[in-house]
């Protein structure tokens, strides 16, 4: 999507082009985003974000029925974000399973760490509310394309180890708690004394992979 700033003027016509409705869709998500950020979930409502962008609340329901559909259209635009990155990085990283394990790392915690109000509307908020009519299983698709990533990269890497690809699933969910519970505290509790970020992400990033690949060995015999 074309980054716009939510100040732009929209222009006021009856039939929109496909250009401009698109253009106007990512004009109300930046606005929702800006709204978010200074006044939460409780703040952004459609007569708000309308207001932000020069139209009216009802051209609003054009594009989306209700706030539900709105906040699904933020959690969209922000887990195709993180999956674009990731993917990005892990097709940077070459070949080797555990260097392709690292990026994915890195590149997830990196877009969180620089998106912190986009961390907390993923991971702080109540789940997204669904469109009424709409199946669970495709409104929540794109966070599930951000969960398979890494379980892809996983696999690969169990069959170089030669292990039970099953093991993935485990070790992904290990990852995944590892990189929220590292960014929660970050992002968070800033009260916390951080002495060295940098350090202390890169060896978070270190006990990650490792606990990835001991995931996928399997206990200690």
């Amino acid at each position: 999507m074309k980054s716009v700033s939510a100040s732009e003027p929209v222009r006021r016509i009856r039939r929109a082009s496909a250009e401009e409705q698109a253009e106007l869709r990512q004009q109300v998500l930046v606005a929702a985003f800006e709204i978010f950020g200074r006044e939460g979930l409780h703040g952004l409502t459609m007569r708000a974000v309308a207001s932000a962008v020069g139209v009216s609340a009802m051209a609003l329901y054009r594009y989306f029925a209700d706030k539900a559909e709105l906040v699904q259209g933020l959690w969209d635009f922000v887990m195709d974000d993180v999956h674009r990155r990731m993917a990005e990085a892990v097709e940077a990283a070459g070949p080797d399973p555990r260097a392709r394990m690292r990026a994915c790392t890195e590149s997830a915690i990196a877009y969180w760490e620089t998106h912190p109000d986009h961390f907390r509307l993923v991971f702080m908020t109540e789940e997204p509310h669904l469109p009424r009519k709409a199946p669970k299983a495709v409104a929540l698709s794109s966070y599930q394309r951000v969960i398979d990533l890494p379980l892809e990269v996983l696999q690969a890497w169990a069959d170089e180890l030669g292990v039970d690809r099953a093991r993935a699933l485990a070790a992904r969910d290990l990852r995944a708690a590892m990189v929220i519970g590292y960014l929660h505290a970050r992002l968070v509790n800033r009260r916390y004394p951080w002495n060295d970020i940098d350090a202390l992400r890169g060896q978070v990033v270190d006990t990650i992979v490792r606990a990835a690949e001991d995931g996928l060995r399997g206990p200690a015999r």
